[in-house]
């Protein structure tokens, strides 16, 4: 099931500078008396601006390109290209590697499970807001049809949990969610299941084709989508958690098992 219930109206306003634009969407949402259609809006004031946009990025140390020398060179030519009208941030992206160093590390240390080895994709999604453009883009470069790929896991905003509550968008995308999350959870998380899903986060394209996929999401923040959405804000504890409950390879590799069984009985004639 698709449920946009919740998104909000979106469109785009080109201006001349911000204070342009903020006149004329005051214009835009502003009540009138004799429509009855018109309703009145709460508009939050206007915040304060950086001095420039800031963009996150790897830094040089950190960006592996696999002997890709074309996306090396296309990526260098995109910051060069930034660095015009942007300011650009080095984010250690190292937890990130390293996690799929150790997650390597430890299948390759039990050999017991050599038969139904699977590969494990890290990615880091941009342009969500634009359109699901990375997610996207790695969806259609998996493949089509996508039988070998089991399922994927969407860690979205997890920085932000708050409580003990983690909600998990998607779960009736397969039946076997609830049982491996629950078996992973060592750290006493709530979770709330929920069956539907949103078709404007990146776990949607992998959907689309028919892959089982969830959103372990903490849910939205006074601060999202804006320039207060700090690092002083991040819930480490809350985000290790979260990390944490996903299920161990071992886990996987039985759902894998039983996928590929599914897939060669349903391809038998």
């Amino acid at each position: 099931m698709n449920n946009d219930s919740q998104s909000a109206l979106r469109f785009v306003l080109f201006a001349t500078s911000v204070a342009d634009a903020w006149m004329a969407l005051m214009a835009m949402a502003g009540f009138d008396a004799d429509d009855p259609w018109s309703r009145r809006i709460t508009i939050a004031p206007l915040g304060a601006l950086p001095p420039a946009l800031r963009i996150g990025v790897p830094p040089a140390s950190q960006r592996e390109f696999l002997g890709d020398r074309q996306a090396e060179a296309a990526y260098d030519a995109h910051l060069r290209a930034l660095t015009l009208s942007t300011e650009l941030v080095e984010i250690d992206i190292a937890p990130f590697l390293e996690t799929a160093r150790l997650l390597r590390r430890w299948v390759a240390s039990h050999t017991a499970l050599a038969g139904n080895r699977r590969s494990i994709l890290f990615a880091a999604f941009g342009a969500e807001e634009e359109g699901l453009l990375g997610s996207s883009n790695l969806a259609s470069e998996l493949g089509t049809p996508m039988d070998s790929v089991v399922a994927m896991v969407n860690l979205d905003m997890v920085g932000r949990l708050r409580g003990n509550t983690l909600p998990v968008e998607g779960a009736g995308t397969a039946p076997e969610w609830p049982a491996l999350l629950a078996d992973a959870n060592a750290d006493g998380l709530a979770f709330q299941f929920m069956d539907d899903y949103v078709s404007r986060n990146d776990q949607y394209p992998f959907i689309q084709r028919g892959i089982p996929a969830i959103h372990l999401f903490p849910g939205l923040h006074p601060e999202y989508h804006t320039p207060a959405d700090d690092v002083e804000l991040l819930n480490t504890a809350g985000a290790a958690a979260s990390a944490r409950s996903l299920p161990a390879p071992t886990g996987w590799m039985s759902w894998a098992s039983r996928f590929a069984r599914e897939s060669s009985m349903a391809s038998t004639p």
